[in-house]
């Protein structure tokens, strides 16, 4: 009977121990995914005060990534093809590597998406409104502006401005 009671004790202290392990995971990612968005960000402002103000650009989705090698896209590839999702190359030719030149920058370790059985390589996307000459014919039918110069983000209302998340990986494409 004494065994019994020890064995059930242990148990009860055992489930109460992997909960906490288990938020102790989630709150560690958090954590991780947090200091990634910040590198990301200051690569972003380090790119600009290198190129005379210019943002990285955030190129629109494209049939073929390798096409737009060549243009200062913050990154390439298409997230919804599985062959960019797995595709370092991908990130590893974008405008902001060399200021974070590891792939895993890209990706939140709470992200645990597999595309054809290998992980993604990237959770994190871009406002397409910030480095996208390619909205201006939008932004003249809109309410909202780009941002292609670092003083464009100072005229605009700073704190509601955001130029990087972690974007569910249904909905992130470029």
């Amino acid at each position: 009977m004494e065994v019994l009671v020890v064995i059930a004790i242990i148990g009860v202290l055992a489930a109460l121990l992997l909960s906490a392990l288990s938020s102790a995971k989630a709150s560690s990612q958090e954590s991780v995914c947090l200091g990634n968005l910040r590198q990301l960000q200051i690569a972003f402002q380090i790119y600009a005060t290198d190129n005379g103000g210019y943002l990285a650009q955030n190129i629109s989705l494209v049939q073929e990534p390798l096409s737009s090698f060549g243009t200062n896209s913050w990154v390439y590839g298409n997230m919804k093809n599985v062959n960019n999702a797995t595709n370092t190359l991908l990130i590893k030719n974008g405008e902001l590597f060399p200021y974070t030149p590891q792939s895993a920058t890209y990706h939140c370790p709470a992200d645990t998406t597999v595309d054809d059985g290998q992980p993604r390589l990237r959770s994190y996307s871009m406002n397409s409104w910030i480095g996208s000459a390619e909205m201006e014919a939008e932004e003249q039918e809109s309410q909202f502006r780009i941002f292609l110069k670092e003083s464009d983000l100072a005229a605009g209302k700073p704190s509601a401005i955001w130029v990087m998340l972690d974007e569910n990986a249904a909905t992130l494409g470029d």
